[in-house]
């Protein structure tokens, strides 16, 4: 998760899409799931949202981050989380608060997205952790990551 935060700090593609699982990396593929609200709001978008979809999403958002702009991005264990851990599997279940300066056109891609991330993550065959299940939920009254990634993709 420290490489996720750093992906997103230095704003680099590369890094971030590390943190994912690929064909190549393990048996499982990357897989995210919206926050419902989100899905309403933004019909179809989501729809087998893969890797693919996730580094289409991050290569546009980075590439509206001025060079000079931050990104934000904290990760907190909830009061009530709890870690779920195997020999070749881990859930994590975090709180996020994620601010980006970017200068996506539309009013309605969020600076600033709040909610809760359940990350399942398996080791690759190099003993390395990625993420291949991640499912998004959202906080009341606050735009959560998958409302960030339906007008950044």
């Amino acid at each position: 998760m420290d490489n996720l935060k750093n992906a997103m700090k230095e704003c680099n593609a590369t890094n971030y899409l590390r943190c994912l699982a690929t064909d190549s990396t393990t048996i499982k593929t990357f897989r995210f799931e919206a926050d419902h609200a989100a899905m309403q709001r933004n019909p179809g978008v989501f729809e087998n949202w893969n890797f693919q979809k996730e580094s289409n999403y991050i290569h546009l958002l980075f590439s509206k981050v001025p060079r000079d702009s931050l990104v934000t991005l904290i990760l907190y264990r909830p009061a009530q989380g709890q870690d779920y851990v195997s020999e070749d599997s881990v859930v994590y279940v975090r709180e996020y608060d994620l601010t980006v300066h970017h200068t996506i056109a539309s009013d309605l891609c969020p600076r600033e997205v709040k909610g809760r991330g359940e990350f399942h993550l398996a080791r690759q065959h190099d003993g390395n952790w990625v993420i291949y299940f991640w499912r998004d939920i959202g906080i009341e009254n606050y735009p959560s990551w998958s409302d960030l990634k339906a007008y950044s993709w």
